[in-house]
């Protein structure tokens, strides 16, 4: 019997021995049929990759977040030459800088320039440059038209258990009325009181009911008096800080008893 077989790719006949079909050029042997099962897995893994290994996605991340886009191209891309990679993650590391920066000074300029003057002061921290308030005057802040009142008065606190005992207190009135569209009020920690010698005073204001610090929250166009309680420190220049950080007002008045 004649010693051949058919080529199973092209049908060629060959020698049964063969390895190698010489028409066709392909392997018939058991190394074929070994290579073709590990090649057919590869090409079975190749053909469904991750949505996040694919060219498209990593171009997206590119634009929308460039960091992200040159980690899945040097992740997932090995036919991307090393030179191009190279290039393209200078670039896209330069732009996405540049936006970044971009967008701190927008953020920067819009901050410097969202200003709401009333009596003549800036809604910024630059209001420092105009002149200070005086007491009667009224101004706005956070939302709130507030104003101190000129008829302040002196107290005393007796208390023996605390630390202010027989401390005289200054009290002044405030008065704050809600300019906001919605339920709003004075933040205790907003304001702060300076005395005659530039040294930010203690406002006991635990000892008073009818602290502003206890007043609460206003409905819109709602507005109440009530006392700011501060330690006197002897005749000189007061001076009351409202200050949330985007917004600072002074108002200064003479103390002399």
């Amino acid at each position: 019997m004649e010693d051949k077989k058919f080529c199973k790719f092209c049908g060629e006949k060959i020698d049964k021995d063969a390895v190698v079909c010489p028409k066709c050029g392909r392997q018939v042997g058991q190394a074929e049929e070994k290579k073709e099962t590990t090649s057919d897995v590869n090409v079975s893994k190749n053909t469904n990759p991750k949505f996040y290994e694919q060219t498209w996605f990593m171009w997206v991340m590119l634009v929308i977040c460039a960091p992200i886009g040159i980690f899945f191209m040097w992740k997932f891309h090995p036919e991307i030459e090393k030179k191009t990679k190279t290039i393209l993650t200078v670039i896209f590391a330069i732009l996405f800088i540049i936006f970044i920066a971009a967008g701190n000074s927008n953020d920067e300029s819009s901050f410097n320039n969202n200003q709401t003057t009333n009596n003549g002061f800036s809604n910024t921290t630059n209001n420092n440059k105009k002149k200070n308030i005086a007491l009667d005057e009224k101004f706005t802040f956070d939302d709130l038209e507030i104003s101190l009142g000129t008829d302040f008065s002196f107290t005393t606190i007796n208390n023996q258990y605390s630390d202010y005992n027989g401390k005289e207190i200054i009290k002044m009135p405030i008065t704050v009325k809600n300019l906001k569209d919605e339920t709003h009020g004075l933040n205790m920690f907003y304001y702060s009181v300076y005395g005659s010698n530039g040294t930010k005073l203690d406002t006991p204001s635990s000892y008073f009911d009818d602290s502003v610090d206890f007043a609460g929250d206003l409905r819109t166009g709602a507005s109440y008096t009530k006392y700011l309680y501060f330690l006197y420190d002897g005749n000189g220049t007061y001076t009351v800080e409202f200050d949330n950080w985007i917004t600072k007002r002074i108002v200064e008045f003479e103390v002399n008893k």
